[in-house]
């Protein structure tokens, strides 16, 4: 953390706010993994704010993104909900069905105990025709999820990606 805290302070100096919103938004994400939520929260509340001074979409998207990440892990359900509706409404704005897609099955993992919710269903609907569109062949979609559902071992991994070049 401390070279971190370290170069922000060049950055600052520099007056380089990209650089000091990309640090914000790492620095939260490592708050966030130390479960110091208040702070990760603010670090990556910051990121936002310099990315909306420089009219960086793509920075906020992401960030909206990382702060869906911290309320998952504090459980709160609804601010996940809300932060990954955010980031996944600018990246439409891009048609970047590789980030939408990974946003959806964050929230299939989110609401997978309650399929009757509408963003549920939205969200499955849009990976499923996202897939399409992609032309994945089930049987690879199939191998992969057994791969990644399983409680693996790295050696029962290796063994599957030697298998499966």
């Amino acid at each position: 953390m401390f070279y971190a805290v370290e170069s922000y302070r060049i950055w600052e100096a520099r007056k380089d706010t990209m650089n000091m919103a990309n640090l914000n938004k790492y620095i939260g994400l490592m708050y966030g993994k130390l479960k110091r939520f208040p702070e990760a929260r603010q670090y990556i509340s910051d990121a936002i704010s310099s990315y909306q001074k420089i009219g960086f979409d793509r920075g906020i998207a992401v960030s909206y993104h990382n702060l869906a990440l911290i309320f998952t892990q504090e459980n709160q359900l609804d601010s996940s909900l809300y932060y990954f509706a955010l980031s996944k409404s600018i990246w439409s704005n891009y048609s970047d069905n590789s980030r939408i897609f990974e946003i959806n099955n964050n929230i299939l993992s989110l609401l997978k105990d309650k399929p009757e919710k509408e963003s549920f269903i939205d969200s499955f609907n849009q990976n499923l025709a996202i897939l399409e569109k992609s032309k994945v062949k089930q049987a690879d979609l199939e191998v992969f999820n057994q791969f990644r559902t399983q409680k693996n071992s790295p050696s029962q991994q290796a063994v599957y990606v030697n298998a499966n070049p």
